[in-house]
C-alpha cells in the first residue's frame, strides 16, 4: 500500500517576505478574524499555500513578538495540508477594538497558546477562502453581465 507521506516544512518559497507581497495580500480586501487575529488571503500562482505574519510594535514587546512568530509559523507548518494551498495568508496579531478610537490593549505575555494560532488558522484561513472565492465569482458574473 502506497500512502502519500505529508512533508511539514516551512521553507523559504512558503514565506511572504517581501513588502510588495505583503501589500497584494492586503490590496484584495479578503479578509477573516476572530479576537486575536485577522487573516488576509488572496490566491497565488504557485499551488502551495505561503504565509506572511505581522505583530504591530503597540501589540507587545520584542520578546513576545517574536514568540508569536515562532507560534505562527510551527501552527502553519503542521496544518498546512489542512488549509486550501494556492492562497497566500498574512496574519496580523491585532485584537478587536471599537471604532471610538480607544487604545488597543497590549497582547498578554504568554496568553496565547501554540493551540489557539493552530485552531484559528485553520478556521480562519477556511472562512477568508471562502470570502475570496464568493468574490472572484461576484466579479466574474459582474464582467459577463455587463
Amino acid at each position: 500500500m502506497a500512502d502519500t507521506v505529508k512533508r511539514y516544512f516551512f521553507r523559504k518559497n512558503q514565506k511572504l517576505a517581501k513588502p510588495e507581497q505583503f501589500r497584494a495580500v492586503l490590496a484584495h480586501k479578503c479578509c477573516s478574524q476572530n479576537d486575536l487575529i485577522r487573516l488576509y488571503a488572496v490566491a497565488n500562482d504557485c499551488g502551495y499555500p505561503r504565509l506572511g505574519i505581522s505583530v504591530g510594535k503597540k501589540q507587545a514587546g520584542a520578546v513576545e513578538r517574536n514568540r508569536l512568530k515562532r507560534l505562527s509559523r510551527e501552527a502553519f507548518r503542521l496544518c498546512q495540508h489542512d488549509i486550501p494551498a494556492g492562497y497566500d495568508y498574512l496574519l496580523i496579531f491585532a485584537p478587536k477594538t471599537s471604532k471610538k478610537g480607544e487604545r488597543k490593549p497590549q497582547i498578554a505575555s504568554g496568553a496565547v497558546s501554540f493551540e489557539t494560532v493552530r485552531r484559528s488558522l485553520i478556521e480562519l484561513a477556511q472562512t477568508a477562502v471562502q470570502k475570496s472565492r464568493q468574490r472572484s465569482l461576484n466579479s466574474m458574473e459582474k464582467a459577463s453581465g455587463e
